[in-house]
């Protein structure tokens, strides 16, 4: 379960984390996709492939670099020990 994020945390905090949700769901995303290709035996885009493999690396790397931009707030800005009850995770 991710950490305790609430309404009443702190505002930066909530838009890093919600940074990191949607480059998680871009990934994830494009996963399924990959995988609709690959069950549909679509093999012939090996040009799309290349393109997507690309792009989730890049993704990969944004999703570190927001991982360590909220990592870095929270010790900087100390609202890492504020908890409350977890917010729902959009499925």
């Amino acid at each position: 379960m991710p950490g305790n994020i609430s309404n009443t945390s702190c505002p930066q905090k909530l838009l890093l984390v919600d940074a990191i949700r949607a480059t998680i769901d871009e990934i994830t995303m494009m996963h399924r996709e990959e995988l609709a290709a690959v069950i549909r035996g679509d093999f012939s885009a090996s040009g799309q492939m290349r393109a997507l493999l690309r792009q989730a690396r890049e993704n990969q790397r944004m999703l570190i670099a927001r991982y360590r931009e909220y990592r870095d707030h929270v010790a900087d800005h100390g609202c890492a020990t504020r908890t409350a009850p977890p917010r729902a995770i959009a499925g």
